[in-house]
């Protein structure tokens, strides 16, 4: 139990400083200052900072994408579905909803893989085919299912666009609250991914 508060603990240091000083900016010293640990534990449950950085992600990345899976995998598929897409799309993005405690938890893992991936073109390629891609293929097989009139190329560009307002959206701060002089509140995630599912639930809707 003693390993496992450790691990737990560095865990969270580690993605408080990713988020704050970028994968670059962040040493395993101050890390293990901040978690007050030695630095033989770091070694221990993890052996480099890209191992420690890798384990962060895929700890969140795995939870969520059992829940979207879950979601996925409930829908009965028909094609030219419009409230079927919907759910698809629903199952892609409100699971993450669950992604932290709080909102300064959610942004703080967004803006931490934001930082990360710009600072680290080929981390980011190995986080994504070992924890993203095989998920990203099973939602484009199924609206694939849902929209037989498009090719799959226009269905990968997308998706492609799903994933870029997302991020987008997660990475943006209170940005919204400045440019609205306070009319919208950035802080409010739960309404900002409904508001998202309705968004690219009609750019999946049928050409017309």
């Amino acid at each position: 139990m003693a390993d496992k508060n450790t691990k737990d603990k560095i865990l969270a240091i580690a993605e408080k400083q990713f988020a704050k000083n970028g994968f670059a900016g962040t040493s395993i010293r101050n890390v293990v200052k901040e978690a007050n640990v030695n630095i033989a534990a770091i070694h221990y449950h993890f052996g480099s900072k890209e191992a420690l950085f890798t384990e962060l992600v895929g700890r969140r990345f795995e939870t969520l994408n059992a829940e979207r899976r879950k979601g996925l995998h409930e829908i009965k598929n028909t094609p030219d579905n419009d409230a079927v897409v919907g759910e698809i799309v629903r199952a892609f993005l409100v699971p993450m909803k669950k992604m932290g405690k709080s909102n300064k938890n959610r942004q703080q893992f967004s803006t931490m893989i934001g930082r990360a991936f710009s600072e680290l073109p080929e981390l980011k390629k190995t986080i994504h085919q070992k924890y993203f891609k095989r998920v990203c293929d099973e939602f484009v097989e199924a609206l694939c299912k849902a929209r037989p009139n498009y090719t799959k190329e226009e269905i990968h560009w997308r998706f492609h666009f799903l994933i870029c307002t997302m991020i987008g959206s997660l990475m943006a701060g209170d940005r919204l609250t400045h440019i609205s002089d306070g009319l919208c509140n950035s802080s409010d995630f739960d309404g900002m991914i409904d508001r998202l599912v309705k968004f690219v639930t009609n750019g999946m809707k049928l050409d017309t």
